[in-house]
């Protein structure tokens, strides 16, 4: 399968430590889409914006297995698994549900590498610990 990112998980990382190896990245943006923070919070989420563009990776080639754990880690956050074209590819997204709101503020990789970066992927590798793995279904 093929998903784009473009929060955190553009990290590589970030998405190495959730989906494990595998698959083949490619930097490139959404058009008519922005990310911006979710109100009262450090997390990113898609916008419909005309005309703007949406800094992202599409990650090609991923297995089911890797898109589970990557569902296990972005559906308790209030996302679900969406999709969109780009570069003439669909592609899954994890777009973010009601009730979250767009702040009006964009999201920035770079503020959240400085603010958020260490503990997000120290989270991740406890995450990465369980055994059985956490799947999707389990966190439901």
């Amino acid at each position: 399968m093929d998903l784009f990112v473009f929060g955190s998980l553009r990290d590589p990382r970030l998405f190495h430590l959730i989906a494990g190896g595998g698959g083949t990245p490619t930097e490139t943006v959404l058009p008519d889409y922005r990310v911006e923070r979710v109100a009262g919070t450090t997390v990113p989420m898609l916008v419909p914006a005309v005309g703007e563009l949406a800094k992202g990776v599409l990650w090609r080639g991923l297995s089911e297995a890797q898109m589970e754990r990557l569902d296990a880690y972005e559906l308790p956050w209030d996302y679900s698994r969406g999709s969109v074209v780009i570069d003439g590819i669909e592609a899954g997204v994890y777009f973010a549900d009601l009730p979250n709101v767009a702040s009006g503020e964009l999201w920035s990789l770079e503020t959240w590498e400085r603010e958020d970066g260490d503990v997000s992927r120290m989270a991740a590798a406890e995450i990465a610990l369980h055994s059985p793995p956490l799947s999707g279904e389990a966190l439901r």
